[in-house]
């Protein structure tokens, strides 16, 4: 009921949906935060995703454990990946929760000003993610307009100063980047 409540189906095509996804491995709680029992992807279109855990098995045998925080973190991942040339999102700042974060340019984000000095010279549209989170779980885009941000999930407008704070003290992620 879960299923069928979610994406509006009826109960028989979410049944058959998820006996479908169960014998590829997924898990039903899995695949309903993951959107899979929606009826409106194609089966086709279903075959381009793997269960958590198989891909995470798949990564093992490539990335070694020793290079865990390098694969997994983006605050570190897109900078190394900026090191060597290779084409990522453009990194504009890192705000940690509990040292100072770096900015493009190499600027010392030490507080609230520093941070909203920065964005005054960033592009009017910016993404906010937290580093270590994963399939857009915490992912936020505003707009800059005067002094605010506007959220483009809500519209709610918050401050430069605002947002370092929430960055700052969210108990879950450790960092966040601002793409």
């Amino acid at each position: 009921p879960r299923a069928a409540r979610a994406h509006g189906s009826g109960r028989v095509a979410a049944i058959r949906r998820m006996q479908r996804l169960r014998q590829r491995g997924y898990l039903f709680d899995e695949a309903l935060r993951d959107g899979m029992l929606d009826p409106a992807i194609s089966d086709a279109a279903l075959e381009g995703y793997a269960p958590r855990h198989q891909a995470l098995l798949a990564q093992a045998g490539v990335n070694s454990s020793a290079f865990e925080a390098t694969t997994t973190e983006k605050a570190v991942f897109y900078r190394l990946c900026a090191g060597l040339g290779l084409p990522t999102p453009e990194l504009y700042a890192i705000v940690t929760r509990s040292a100072a974060g770096w900015g493009v340019g190499g600027r010392v984000l030490d507080g609230p000003r520093a941070f909203a000095d920065l964005l005054v010279g960033l592009p009017r549209d910016l993404v906010v993610k937290p580093s270590g989170g994963g399939k857009g779980i915490g992912v936020r885009v505003f707009r800059r307009e005067d002094d605010a941000l506007v959220d483009a999930g809500d519209g709610t407008r918050i401050s430069p100063e605002a947002l370092w704070h929430q960055l700052r003290g969210d108990s879950e992620y450790d960092a966040h980047v601002v793409q």
